[in-house]
């Protein structure tokens, strides 16, 4: 792809994204590279369409979600990696973890709805907490680039941890 996601969806790189805009450009460009416009095209230009569509579907995927955004943010307009941080580093943030994974180990025990909603609630008032800063760090980024690769780690982490809960609410209602 020629130009990067936000050109794509005629929007301003930045993490703060409009997503009313986002979907309502996602649905045109859906409709105007859609395969079946292609089905009396020749077999490049059904190619093209797939590939045309692959590249925006993947392009919106990044820009919906907070985490990627911001990783393609640092990485792909700033040049710099996001994997391969290490959380030991930040003894604070270990703790942190350390204590969230031990409350989630003590809802295994007890695995009730509602303590599970109640921590779902909490790690998902983090989660926006962290992405408040994020856009608050990326309206600066130059002095804050350090800042901005923590809490993407921060962000990371605390996503994953609400997608464990929410497999151990499935859980609770199978």
């Amino acid at each position: 792809m020629s130009q990067d996601y936000f050109s794509l969806f005629g929007l301003e790189p930045g993490f703060r994204v409009d997503n009313v805009r986002l979907t309502e450009n996602f649905r045109r460009l859906q409709q105007a590279v859609h395969p079946d416009r292609f089905a009396s095209a020749s077999a490049q230009q059904q190619r093209l369409a797939l590939t045309r569509t692959a590249e925006i579907n993947d392009a919106y995927a990044v820009l919906r979600d907070p985490l990627k955004r911001a990783q393609y943010l640092l990485s792909t307009l700033r040049g710099l990696a996001t994997d391969n941080q290490s959380t030991v580093s930040d003894p604070e943030f270990l703790m942190e973890q350390m204590d969230l994974r031990e409350k989630l180990s003590d809802l295994d025990e007890q695995a009730d709805a509602k303590s599970l909603s109640r921590f779902s609630e909490e790690i998902a008032t983090r989660l926006q907490d962290k992405e408040d800063q994020l856009a608050d760090a990326f309206a600066d980024p130059e002095d804050r680039l350090t800042d901005i690769q923590k809490l993407i780690l921060h962000l990371q982490f605390l996503q994953k941890l609400q997608f464990e809960i929410e497999q151990k609410e499935d859980k609770l209602y199978q």
